[in-house]
């Protein structure tokens, strides 16, 4: 390419503007080379269209959404409430399981593209909770170190040790459904709930989460 010819250079800003039509904030994006997205649909590892090599952990919403799905195609509609789910007395309303991907920056313009960023769905930034437990191995020895007596022979040598659960909280992407596009579209025919699962979490309680083999 002759960067002196101003045809050239128009043609390949037309191509920018073109790959990024869905992606108004791109040069803003540029900042990091890669950006936290929370996944909750066919995108997950083991889907037919996931995100390669960019799985990190599972996560849950920290607010409530309103979630359906598409019977056709199986798309996952799903509405953000902005608040906790354990503050509203709502039979559909709760928190989404998903997991979370590092995406490299310069591929946000294709998943934008894809999912319609702006028009169907807007990509927001929200918060997840992400469980964790610590596990250790410890070489508990021979000997109790307090009266030097010998231990108990199941408690000799090297010992995994299981700590409580903890969540983090993490900051990602998400496709949010818009209302004014799917409202219109959204009957008992062509769209369903997406399935709820309970959780012995206190935390948690019940939760949507996309079964992964629905189709298989």
């Amino acid at each position: 390419m002759d960067i002196s010819d101003p045809r050239e250079i128009r043609a390949m800003n037309l191509m920018i503007r073109m790959q990024t039509k869905h992606t108004p904030d791109f040069p803003v994006l540029l900042d990091l080379q890669a950006h936290l997205f929370f996944v909750v649909d066919d995108l997950q590892t083991g889907c037919r269209n996931a995100i390669a090599d960019s799985y990190g952990c599972r996560a849950y919403t920290n607010s409530g959404f309103d979630c359906y799905r598409e019977v056709l195609t199986d798309k996952v509609i799903p509405f953000y409430g902005y608040r906790k789910p354990e503050l509203v007395d709502k039979m559909h309303f709760a928190r989404m399981k998903g997991e979370v991907h590092k995406v490299p920056t310069k591929d946000i313009p294709k998943l934008d593209t894809v999912m319609s960023n702006g028009v169907q769905f807007k990509r927001t930034r929200i918060l997840l909770l992400a469980p964790e437990t610590l596990h250790v191995c410890v070489d508990n020895g021979k000997l109790d170190y307090v009266t030097g007596k010998p231990l108990p022979w199941i408690l000799q040598g090297f010992k995994h040790h299981v700590g409580p659960e903890r969540t983090i909280i993490l900051r990602a992407w998400m496709y949010v459904a818009m209302r004014d596009y799917w409202n219109p579209l959204i009957d008992g025919l062509n769209f369903d709930r997406l399935e709820m699962q309970d959780s012995p979490r206190p935390w948690l309680r019940r939760y949507y989460q996309f079964n992964k083999r629905r189709n298989e």
